[in-house]
């Protein structure tokens, strides 16, 4: 059974490593504005944008429709998904993933990263070589859960001012 791998647009991996995963973009508003990352505004123009904004986006998430999507595209073609989001505590986009994967209990299994960018990355990469390993996406879902408890992300930051 092909096992696919579906991450939120906040997983910091490399093009080579992108092209092999689906991304469900999450929605970013700058007032009116909405976008989506990586979709319609690159992380060089959302840089720019939150230089430029007197209003900093609120936090986002991607739709519970976004993921629905994927995981009926993932049923059709007889397979099953691993979904790896963004920490519950920094964005509903795992919720979202929940919510979408109810109705696929069987063929889909959605592990909260509980970290961002590069730590999910590493997750990300961990299911990858899983996936090649040849296991299922409930073994790749229950390895993720339990290896997630030994990443620390660790960043040093210019500013405070975009964390308020």
């Amino acid at each position: 059974m092909n096992v696919e791998l579906i991450v939120d647009s906040t997983v910091d991996v490399p093009e080579h490593i992108r092209s092999r995963l689906t991304v469900v973009p999450l929605t970013i508003h700058f007032g009116q504005e909405e976008y989506l990352d990586g979709v319609t505004l690159d992380k060089h123009r959302f840089y720019e944008r939150l230089g430029e904004s007197d209003v900093l986006p609120p936090p986002s998430q991607a739709s519970p429709a976004a993921f629905d999507r994927e995981f009926r595209r993932v049923r059709r073609s007889g397979g099953s998904a691993v979904v790896l989001t963004i920490s519950a505590q920094l964005s509903g986009t795992y919720q979202s993933a929940c919510i979408a994967a109810a109705p696929f209990k069987e063929s889909v299994f959605v592990v909260d990263s509980e970290n961002a960018t590069i730590g999910e990355r590493i997750l990300a990469e961990r299911a990858w070589a899983l996936r090649d390993e040849g296991l299922s996406a409930a073994d790749i879902a229950y390895c993720l859960n339990q290896e997630k408890k030994d990443i620390r992300l660790v960043a040093s930051l210019d500013t405070l001012e975009y964390l308020r």
